[in-house]
């Protein structure tokens, strides 16, 4: 029997301007997530990446995508930007993702690309079936957080010389040192190019510029530039738009300079800056990309050129004593692969990588499908999906049918979602039901659930679903009966949420 859809109007039922009022009454610090009159907007993805620039300002034109990443210079709304991800590739845990979870390195990249561009970090953790947060996720979190710390343990800049082109009364360049927030260096109004130069006494080694505005009076700086003074002169090694509340600049790679300059080349007013301080990030590799192709041939790759990689395939973790990969490698069949990326000159080493492999896709086949280049499905390429329209051509649901190509003892299935929206702006929401067919005998339900926008399978007892006992499967008939929210615009819950706004301004 079919539930009836209940339909509301989301925007009177929920009344989201006396919530936000109710929340701040309570609880006046709190900080509001989301719909228009929150105090913080969506940066319009789920990657953790806000825009270069994210100003915190926007117009009062609606919402879109591009313009909560970016925000509006000059709009007349304060609606800073948050940034929501996970330490995992969607909301919630499960087991096959394991050995997947975001690497100290993706961390502190994600950490660059919001809170070091004026944007929140609410950072999304997955408690497992017990629920906790898996020791995985624990360790990369603790390794992330220290390799924070350690880089804001030594400001080099502490003891600086500050010295300004310009100035105004009461508001010397030194100020930006002092690390009081309510302190900043001002320029003469009207001064063309505006510079404020750190001599650090002598030649230190750094990749990150730290800059904070003094928020109260505005978001001064349109555009800015980091100089370094060499043995032939002054260098130009950055150049962004925007400071904000905190703007994090990272070199690709560490210099040395005993002077470093700020630049501000556009400003719409005098530029108020209230810090300035240079710093140098720890080490940190992001582990191996692991993947096999469509014959079972595994193959083990670096985004840093130079690095060398420690792989194993026997179940234990992999150590810098662990056999080198140095060329592909077969797994034909169900098998588990660990890898470390190793700088040895820097004596780093990355968090393991795993992937937990199983039936090759060699033989696999499309018999059947509703839309054209469902064989993306099955290539075993990460960037690759199908996509198809609700219904097909013939007026019937979204489907596929595979041949396997062979007689398999399948316990179960993944089907993978890619985060995405639809031409409404929704998440897509789908209902799945596969279906089995022995040779000879008639099509039977193998089992249904929704599958999220994150590879979930709530319906099912697992991640996975399982038969009560190995079946032979010759096809594998995947179903999609409906796709978007629900009348409500529920977007679906998420995981316990860990909060980052350091310095995120008023």
């Amino acid at each position: 029997m079919r539930a009836k859809l209940r339909k509301i109007d989301a925007v009177p039922y929920y009344d989201w301007p006396s919530i936000i009022a109710f929340v701040h009454a309570l609880q006046p610090m709190a900080c509001t997530f989301d719909p228009v009159g929150a105090d913080l907007r969506w940066v319009g993805n789920e990657e953790g990446e806000a825009g270069d620039p994210c100003w915190a300002t926007m117009d009062d034109k609606g919402f879109t995508e591009e313009k909560g990443n970016a925000g509006v210079r000059g709009g007349a709304i304060w609606w800073p930007a948050e940034a929501d991800v996970s330490t995992r590739y969607g909301w919630f845990w499960h087991a096959y993702e394991d050995g997947q979870s975001r690497s100290p390195a993706n961390l502190m990249k994600i950490y660059f690309e919001t809170v070091g561009r004026s944007a929140g970090l609410l950072l999304n953790l997955a408690p497992d079936t017990r629920g906790l947060v898996t020791d995985e996720d624990v360790a990369n979190l603790t390794a992330f957080g220290t390799a924070m710390r350690a880089m804001y343990a030594t400001d080099l800049s502490k003891g600086a010389i500050a010295s300004a082109s310009s100035v105004r009364a009461g508001h010397d360049a030194a100020l930006v040192l002092d690390g009081n927030p309510e302190s900043f260096w001002v320029s003469a109004d009207r001064a063309p190019v505006p510079t404020l130069t750190l001599d650090l006494k002598q030649p230190r080694l750094f990749d990150v510029v730290r800059l904070a505005e003094h928020l109260p009076l505005g978001l001064r700086v349109d555009r800015f530039a980091i100089d370094a003074q060499g043995p032939t002169g002054w260098t130009e090694i950055a150049s962004k738009q925007g400071i904000g509340s905190q703007r994090l600049i990272r070199l690709d790679a560490p210099i040395t300079a005993r002077r470093v300059r700020l630049r501000i080349t556009a400003a719409a007013a005098a530029p108020a800056i209230t810090e300035f301080g240079v710093y140098l990030a720890p080490v940190l590799l992001d582990p191996p990309h692991i993947v096999r192709d469509r014959e079972g041939v595994v193959t083990l790759t670096s985004d840093s050129p130079g690095l060398a990689i420690a792989y194993t395939t026997d179940g234990s973790a992999p150590t810098i004593a662990s056999p080198r990969y140095t060329a592909p490698f077969a797994m034909r069949d169900a098998g588990i692969v660990q890898a470390i990326s190793i700088h040895a000159a820097k004596g780093a080493v990355s968090s393991v990588g795993r992937r937990n492999f199983d039936i090759r896709k060699s033989d696999w086949k499309i018999l059947r499908a509703s839309a054209p280049r469902a064989e993306l499905l099955i290539d075993e390429k990460n960037r690759t999906d199908w996509v198809a329209p609700l219904t097909g051509a013939d007026g019937k649901p979204c489907s596929v049918t595979i041949d396997l190509g062979r007689s398999v003892a399948l316990r179960g299935f993944v089907l993978e979602t890619r985060l995405a929206r639809t031409a409404e702006g929704r998440r897509p929401r789908r209902l799945a039901r596969t279906h089995r067919r022995r040779p000879g005998v008639g099509r039977r339900a193998a089992g249904a659930g929704r599958v999220l926008e994150h590879r979930r399978q709530p319906g099912a007892a697992a991640p996975r679903l399982r038969a009560a006992a190995p079946w032979p499967l010759h096809r594998d008939r995947l179903h999609a009966d409906r796709q978007g929210r629900d009348a409500a615009g529920h977007r679906g819950a998420r995981g316990a949420d860990a909060v980052d706004r350091s310095r995120r301004g008023v």
